[in-house]
């Protein structure tokens, strides 16, 4: 008899707080829910995941089943207060995405196309933006100590933060 992802996750040793998010599928075979595993149901897990209990299980599944969202194409994606931490999505074509109070510490988003893209009020920190495209994103009020922007695409002639700059890839403030 198939395991079920109830089963399945126990046995992974998946913390116990991730369980609400797969309650709708605890007793259907792991199998099943497995061949679902498409970026869709990666973005609507993590926006679940940001509403509570935060505990980062995008990551920890995709490092199993596979990181669906890395080189995904998402129409105007929703991830307003998502939890991505350490998510792959990389060389994804994400433009107008909402990541507005969105977790994305350690977020591998290299060579993404993150045109218009809305990231006030989330969490950059040592997030890779390497080679990404940034044109006309919005970042007021985020979390950016860490994040790599080396070769990033950025606003055209404006600068990218009012008041700081990108040298060697990283984030530095203009001293006045």
């Amino acid at each position: 008899m198939s395991q079920t992802l109830a089963q399945w996750l126990e046995a992974r040793g998946a913390c116990r707080e991730s369980f609400p998010l797969w309650e709708a599928h605890a007793e259907r075979p792991v199998e099943e829910v497995k061949a679902e595993w498409e970026p869709q149901a990666a973005v609507d897990l993590a926006y679940e995941d940001g509403r509570g209990p935060r505990c980062g299980a995008l990551y920890w599944i995709s490092e199993r089943w596979g990181k669906v969202l890395h080189g995904a194409y998402l129409l105007n994606p929703d991830f307003r207060r998502a939890m991505l931490h350490k998510a792959d999505l990389s060389e994804a074509r994400l433009r107008h995405s909402d990541f507005r109070a969105a977790d994305l510490f350690g977020t591998n988003l290299r060579m993404s196309d993150l045109r218009e893209a809305d990231f006030r009020g989330c969490d950059l920190r040592h997030a890779n933006l390497r080679g990404s495209d940034l044109r006309g994103a919005r970042v007021g009020s985020t979390h950016l100590r860490g994040a790599d922007f080396e070769g990033a695409q950025r606003l055209g002639t404006e600068p990218f933060i009012p008041g700081w700059f990108v040298s060697e890839g990283r984030l530095r403030k203009r001293r006045t």
